[in-house]
């Protein structure tokens, strides 16, 4: 134990000494990079609209400057993920967005499970993630599959923390990610590279792309294979992705891309105590399933901008079929969910002032999910679909030079039907409707600086498994939308090489939703409205980006409670009240590179612990290592090291009355290499 809180020490004080080091430098990075960060009033465009920058932001669908809005957001771009060393989305968002991961698979964070703003075994649900506008949650409460999104096609990756109800809808309770893909002014390249790591790590990856002012085309394939932490873990995914844009004319462009996807992935079984799993981390006793999936991401776009305004249409199709194997239990299982979606939306300005306006859509989407499964036992088959209608409306207005106000609103109205195919009489259909909203108040103190002041509407209607149950049962009819408020405060400051952001707020949440398999009011194994709840919290991120040296540390505190119903006083499972990430980095050559991160996370109750008297997942801690090295203009190889001191902790554990404890636990020590050539 002292060593462990001696590695710590000596990790702060190298932080602390390079973090001053980083200061004395400001005033020669700052003539550097002190250019404007207020973007050019949009007029009749001669090319197509670029990437989000730095300090943009959609949270009102459109691109704003940052100091501009009252939100909480921070931008990863291509060449930061590019030098991360690291080989999936949830470790890039872990390190660089400060987001919690669960994970349950004991080899890649293919499947981690998201979580923002202190949702515990729900919160999959209650943060969207967009890919150039397709929505990637389903509607059968499995989580994200972050491998489908190959980290090479990447441009920006934009984080918003809080609800975002109001513009993005149903599952923006928590925040959103919103990820955007290489399209316009990428030239013609070609970009390839592969690495390889500790246990049976290796990828292998290539892009080519064609742009010019009026056109751009391009290709990708990518292919990841991991072995597996844990015995009788292991995962690999293939995919493979085109993409083309016109430019119609001055004011209008058009962009398509198509992405295929196969992956595999061995779910082993759970260690039954902490101590167990302390002792021999890589144990399992087998394989508790294994699940074969194959995807499809349809998405196109329609731009327009102009003196007057700026609009756009996605449509786009999602396609995603499983097989799953349950080793356990003699049984499989097979389900094909559809995706449609379209969201036009238009932003006009107020007398032609780009920084007052009205903006407006409507959001459309259906899903159907067709579910079967068989064993020794019992068979049953379910198909499920929902439409989803939902208008919307926004507007920004500046008061003066310094205050401006904001509001939008969203009314959604979701179509739900079942049908059990060997059963007519478990048929059935569930409407539900809300209205969310958003008023904000946003002071402009400078270019560098704004303070803000938000309220929130929040409404989420539950997923169609949280309706049906988990294993394809018809719908039970008992379980009634969320709704919530959300207050916050807050402030962006960046300055030459300076960033800083900080908020406070307070979510309240009506008749929350989770899965309780210790039972409760109804049944044992039931998703219930299991109460109210609240979360108060703090996030708080400092950072020094020099030429040479950088810095940066990102805390989120918080506390989530039941407020009222069987479980009043008691913390929310699966929310620890502290996350932090900590990074610094050295630039002593032009060729080289050097990165440390801290990533630390205190302790939480397991899942299911409603009652909190269960034994608690212990605090977590990691230290990774990056170094890049850049051989040559168009030559990078890396190096990097996860979990330098080998540290053995619990991504994720939770309790059942059935099978008793779950613990699942984290890779230890991590090593991988590769290279990447660019042209």
């Amino acid at each position: 134990m002292k060593a462990r809180y001696s590695i710590i020490i000596k990790c702060a004080a190298a932080f602390a000494a390079i973090l001053s080091a980083a200061s004395a430098l400001q005033a020669a990075d700052a003539e550097n990079k002190g250019a404007a960060l207020q973007p050019e009033p949009i007029d009749n465009v001669s090319e197509p609209a670029p990437m989000l920058e730095e300090f943009g932001v959609t949270a009102m669908r459109f691109g704003d400057d940052i100091f501009n809005l009252p939100v909480s957001a921070r931008n990863i771009d291509a060449e930061t993920i590019s030098e991360s060393g690291l080989p999936d989305l949830p470790d890039i968002l872990r390190r660089y967005a400060d987001v919690y991961f669960r994970n349950l698979s004991g080899s890649t964070p293919a499947n981690a499970e998201i979580s923002m703003r202190g949702f515990g075994a729900n919160s999959s649900q209650r943060v969207l993630v967009l890919v150039d506008g397709q929505r990637l949650n389903r509607a059968d409460m499995s989580s994200i599959n972050w491998s489908q999104i190959p980290l090479e096609q990447i441009e920006n990756i934009e984080v918003m923390r809080g609800p975002q109800s109001a513009t993005y809808g149903n599952h923006a309770v928590g925040g959103v990610v919103k990820i955007s893909t290489k399209r316009w002014g990428q030239g013609d390249s070609a970009d390839f590279g592969g690495g390889y790591g500790s246990f049976d790590e290796y990828s292998a990856w290539g892009r080519l792309s064609h742009s010019t002012d009026d056109y751009f085309a391009g290709a990708d394939v990518n292919y990841y294979h991991n072995g597996g932490y844990v015995d009788y873990s292991g995962s690999w995914s293939k995919s493979a992705g085109v993409v083309a844009g016109v430019k119609l004319n001055d004011a209008v462009d058009a962009d398509f891309r198509a992405t295929f996807a196969d992956e595999y992935i061995s779910w082993a079984n759970p260690q039954t105590s902490y101590e167990d799993m302390i002792a021999n981390p890589q144990y399992s006793s087998g394989v508790n399933f294994k699940d074969y999936l194959d995807y499809m991401t349809l998405a196109g776009r329609l731009n327009s901008a102009t003196s007057s305004g700026e609009g756009a249409l996605e449509i786009g199709a999602n396609m995603k079929k499983k097989h799953t194997d349950y080793a356990n239990y003699g049984s499989s299982a097979d389900s094909t969910l559809w995706t449609a979606s379209a969201t036009p939306h238009y932003r006009f300005f107020i007398d032609g002032d780009s920084e007052s306006w009205l903006e407006g859509g409507f959001d459309f989407y259906y899903d159907h999910l067709d579910t079967n499964g068989s064993s020794a036992y019992s068979n049953y088959r379910v198909d499920t679909e929902r439409l989803t209608l939902a208008p919307w409306l926004g507007g920004k207005y500046m008061l003066n030079d310094i205050l401006s106000i904001t509001a939008s609103g969203r009314y959604e109205y979701a179509m739900n039907n079942s049908s059990d195919v060997f059963s007519a009489a478990n048929d059935s259909y569930e409407n539900f409707n809300g209205l969310a909203a958003q008023f904000g108040i946003n002071a402009k103190l400078d270019e560098h600086w704004n303070v803000y002041f938000r309220f929130d509407q929040i409404y989420h209607y539950p997923a169609l498994d949280e309706m049906m149950g988990l294993y394809g049962y018809a719908m039970d009819g008992r379980l009634s939308p969320e709704r919530g408020q959300n207050y916050e405060i807050g402030t962006n400051y960046a300055n030459g090489a300076w960033r800083a952001g900080a908020s406070l707020f307070y979510m309240h949440m009506n008749g929350e939703i989770d899965y309780n398999p210790l039972g409760g009011p109804w049944q044992s194994g039931a998703n219930e409205n299991i109460g109210n709840t609240d979360r108060y919290g703090a996030e708080v991120r400092i950072a020094y980006e020099g030429e040479v040296v950088g810095a940066s540390t990102s805390w989120t505190f918080l506390t989530a409670h039941f407020a009222d119903g069987m479980y009043k006083g008691q913390n929310v499972p699966l929310v620890p009240s502290i996350v932090s990430t900590s990074m610094a980095w050295v630039r002593p050559v032009k060729f080289a590179r050097f990165d440390i991160a801290y990533i630390w996370t205190s302790s939480q109750y397991m899942g299911s612990d409603f009652s909190n008297d269960l034994q608690r997942m212990p605090a977590a801690w990691s230290i990774d290592l990056t170094a890049n090295f850049f051989i040559c203009e168009n030559v990078r190889a890396f190096v990097s090291v996860q979990n330098v001191t080998d540290e053995t902790y619990a991504t994720y554990a939770a309790y059942s009355a059935y099978i008793g404890q779950a613990w699942y636990v984290s890779p230890g020590r991590t090593v991988r290499g590769g290279i990447e050539i660019r042209f």
